[in-house]
């Protein structure tokens, strides 16, 4: 008889516990991120991740510098739609750097593991903006938020 007490609160710890993971799971996932100011780089850069999470790809071009090879809203769609399979599996912007009208943005892509030991890696990189007209835009993001051939010195 007293064992069948010690299993039955073992059974409702269990329950409680599985509960609560599931209710802490469905509540993060309805997490909803909101754009930043953009007077600070780490702002656009934020926001021009968010804007491509979103699929919102027409404000996410909006924050590019006019540069050399900067593709069409069309060409752009296109190419981060290909790419948005590489983004990660979490990006977080983080330290930015000011150096006059130049500024540089460490942007980290987490990327999973493959199984249950394998705790996967992070990677750091620098997106790199400049000011225009009082406004921050971007020259150059890492790899799977940008496509190199967009701002290539034209070969004469």
């Amino acid at each position: 008889m007293k064992q069948d007490k010690f299993l039955t609160r073992i059974i409702i710890g269990i329950v409680a516990l599985v509960a609560i993971a599931l209710l802490v799971f469905f509540t993060r996932q309805e997490t909803i991120q909101d754009y930043q100011a953009e007077d600070q780089p780490r702002g656009v850069v934020f926001n021009y991740l968010l804007a491509l999470d979103k699929g919102e790809y027409e404000k996410a071009y909006g924050y590019i510098a006019d540069i050399p090879g900067k593709p069409t809203l069309t060409q752009f769609r296109q190419s981060m739609a290909i790419n948005k399979a590489q983004y990660g599996t979490a990006v977080d912007v983080s330290e930015q750097t000011i150096d006059g009208q130049t500024a540089y943005v460490n942007v980290v892509t987490v990327m999973s593991g493959g199984g249950l030991f394998n705790e996967g890696y992070r990677n750091i990189e620098n997106a790199t903006l400049e000011k225009v007209g009082g406004e921050w835009r971007i020259i150059s993001m890492p790899y799977a938020f940008w496509s190199y051939e967009w701002n290539q010195p034209e070969i004469k």
